[in-house]
């Protein structure tokens, strides 16, 4: 389905971009830490300023004011995606899963979770549009070991790959697996790869972050640079691999890139609006009561100035994606046509990916 305002905001950023040269942009859609609670604690957990996010103790919005904050949102962007933390944590997810779609009128909603609780949920499902599921290892001793050290999490996360990626018995989603490579640990990655393949399952790639920069340990690691190039391979022989080529080129080496962050603004759980991003660790003001999600990011403006000049801190793909969309425009529309053709000659993954 062609989601045409995001169609429009994507257009009318390009000629912000490229005919004024300006990168302050409109958002074209909003990422929104559900809660910042977790039943995991992986041991790479970072929420861009060193902290663990079990740790973080910080309010949480209510029912209530989670509906108006993502009802005010909506009057910017129709696409939101749901983070936390765990959000299948909040009890009341699925009903602001549904608030969502038939009342603030979202018209994609995503939703990123470790999988261990969605057996339990998955009648929310049917309010979501994109699923991606973390998985970071195949070996269940290590992995529950990454994942805090709970025995079985990493079994559980395995067979929510297999019911909600390949089984898919509730809802309509797009589905990915969200992979985490870590130092000394490409292997891993590559096993949860072609796991995912031999599964028709899309598979995205993330290297670990310490604070808001990359491993250090990965930088120049020819190990970590041959599994990158390994990925974009799969992808040119039409494997099921999310993410753009552009992005790949950009995690492989950690180049610099122009960022335009507010593209993606994030909502954090206690329903501060982040400006101008994340890794800056600043925020434009609560969209708890306000009168209009412009008005709090006018008033970000106003307190902290225009986009600062950025030294490539941080390689969030969300940030890179929505960034390389808007400087490489023409090879986004060459790989949505591909991906489109696949569609059309009736491969299984690409109805999902």
């Amino acid at each position: 389905m062609w989601n045409l305002p995001l169609a429009r905001a994507w257009l009318g950023n390009l000629f912000r971009a490229h005919v004024r040269g300006e990168t302050l942009l409109a958002p074209m859609g909003v990422t929104w830490h559900a809660t910042d609670r977790c039943n995991l604690r992986c041991s790479f957990c970072d929420d861009g300023k060193g902290n663990c996010y079990p740790e973080l103790a910080g309010r949480e919005l209510s029912t209530e004011e989670a509906k108006g904050v993502l009802a005010l949102a909506r009057e910017a962007v129709a696409v939101l995606y749901v983070t936390g933390g765990e959000p299948l944590l909040r009890r009341d997810l699925g009903e602001l899963l549904r608030f969502a779609k038939r009342e603030a009128g979202y018209r994609y909603v995503g939703m990123v979770t470790n999988g261990t609780l969605l057996r339990r949920r998955e009648a929310l499902l049917e309010h979501v549009d994109d699923l991606a599921v973390s998985l970071h290892t195949l070996d269940e001793r290590r992995g529950d070991e990454l994942l805090g050290g709970r025995p079985g999490a990493t079994r559980a996360a395995i067979d929510a790959v297999l019911r909600y990626g390949v089984e898919r018995p509730v809802g309509r989603y797009r589905f990915s697996v969200s992979c985490v490579v870590r130092p000394g640990a490409i292997e891993d990655a590559r096993e949860v790869m072609r796991f995912c393949f031999a599964h028709e399952v899309p598979f995205a790639l993330m290297p670990q972050s310490v604070r808001p920069y990359p491993h250090a340990l990965l930088r120049g690691d020819p190990a970590y640079r041959a599994l990158v190039d390994e990925v974009i391979a799969e992808k040119r022989a039409g494997r099921p691999v999310w993410g753009s080529l552009a992005y790949f080129r950009t995690i492989r080496e950690f180049t610099k890139f122009r960022c335009y962050p507010t593209t993606v603004p994030r909502i954090f759980a206690d329903g501060e609006l982040g400006y101008p991003c994340s890794p800056w660790g600043t925020t434009a003001g609560s969209l708890v009561g306000a009168r209009s999600f412009a008005g709090v990011l006018a008033e970000g403006i106003r307190r902290h100035g225009p986009i600062p000049p950025c030294d490539a801190r941080c390689f969030a793909q969300c940030y890179i994606e929505s960034s390389h969309a808007i400087d490489y425009p023409l090879e986004l529309l060459r790989e949505n046509a591909m991906l489109f053709y696949k569609r059309a000659q009736g491969a299984r993954w690409s109805t999902i990916a």
